[in-house]
């Protein structure tokens, strides 16, 4: 008997798809594009490593049944007939959260608790010998749309952009998963040096410090599939051992972070200690304007503050690129920036590769060479 095969979906921010799709496929897993994601079907080896190594996935999450959904009691027919043993153990607790689009029945709560009764049904019986349930609760969702409906478990548990390295933070930080899409947008490979001039919590130096120094993104945090009935210990343990022994890929790359605010120094400093690549890091208190470029050209990527995101504070874009022409020429750039910043910066002739929203904002992401 094989391993069994998950239809799993990798979540990502709508808009970021293309570059989720091209990194699962240099992980070895194809998939096809979908909105706010990339669906894919794999055993466990593959399902594992992509929580393991993805450094743009947001979470993963594995189809467990479609049902039919024209009544309440067709929900609970089919959702107690799914093999939810495989993903939950009996008296494990489990949180289940409802989506409905243009469906008629009474309401997301009466779904939620119609599939959490199904489910619990799926698993009585007497208690078998083995080891107890965990606590943790097993997070289901159903959609339903129409009369239909899809069921699905986290494998994940946490959000996959939490490396576990950032617990300090400056304002409006940008999440791990996005930093590692801008950079793999802007084309960057270890050993071109990486200057942040606005860097925050440290997030692009870091993220990009681990990649050159082969620290797998999830090799010191656990997963949800670990607490499945079905969770293949062995299979992990060799897993997380190549996590853990990945080659450098270029020890030698050059960080470069700084910020004109000495709590974001701060906090860059802690995150990096706590991420193993602070050695690796050049971390200074000065701001963009005043910071002479290094004698070697490379990327510098950025994520300016502005109004929408950080209260009181802003960017003068046309400024902005008006040093970046000036002091950074045969640099390249990667840059976020709200939509409005396109029309200040037009004559830098960036191009727009990605939209997308952080924080609810919606940013449109710049890249180029100048001059």
């Amino acid at each position: 008997m094989g391993s069994p095969k998950y239809r799993a979906f990798v979540a990502i921010a709508p808009g970021l798809e293309m570059p989720l799709l091209s990194e699962l496929k240099q992980l070895g897993v194809r998939g096809d594009r979908q909105p706010g994601g990339v669906g894919i079907e794999v055993g466990a080896e593959d399902l594992y490593a992509v929580n393991l190594f993805s450094r743009l996935a947001g979470r993963v999450t594995v189809e467990v049944c479609r049902t039919k959904a024209n009544s309440l009691k067709a929900i609970h027919n089919g959702v107690k007939a799914a093999p939810w043993k495989r993903y939950v153990w009996p008296g494990q607790p489990v949180e289940v959260r409802a989506t409905v689009i243009r469906a008629k029945l009474p309401g997301r709560n009466a779904v939620a608790n119609k599939v959490s009764l199904a489910i619990a049904d799926a698993l009585r019986g007497p208690r078998l010998p083995g080891p107890r349930a965990p606590r943790q609760a097993a997070k289901v969702h159903i959609l339903v749309e129409g009369d239909t409906a899809r069921v699905t478990v986290d494998s994940s548990g946490d959000l996959l952009h939490k490396r576990g390295w950032r617990q300090a933070t400056a304002k409006a930080p940008i999440r791990e998963n996005y930093a590692a899409a801008m950079l793999h947008l802007a084309e960057w490979q270890p050993g071109e040096t990486l200057v942040d001039p606005m860097c925050g919590s440290g997030t692009f130096c870091i993220e990009a410090a681990t990649i050159a120094l082969g620290r797998a993104p999830g090799a010191d945090r656990p997963f949800a599939f670990e607490r499945w009935p079905t969770f293949d210990k062995a299979l992990m343990t060799a897993l997380r051992r190549e996590a853990r022994e990945m080659e450098p890929l270029d020890e030698d790359s050059l960080f470069i972070c700084g910020d004109r605010d000495a709590g974001a120094i701060k906090a860059t400093t802690a995150n990096a200690k706590r991420a193993g690549v602070l050695s690796a890091l050049s971390i200074d208190n000065v701001s963009f304007g005043k910071r002479v470029p290094p004698p070697e050209t490379g990327l510098l990527v950025c994520n300016p503050p502005y109004g929408e995101r950080v209260d009181g504070g802003h960017t003068d874009w046309a400024a902005m690129a008006r040093i970046l022409r000036d002091k950074w020429k045969g640099w390249r750039v990667a840059l976020v920036v709200p939509p409005h910043a396109k029309r200040s910066m037009a004559f830098l002739e960036l191009e727009e590769v990605a939209s997308f929203q952080t924080g609810g904002i919606p940013v449109r992401v710049l890249v180029g060479d100048i001059g």
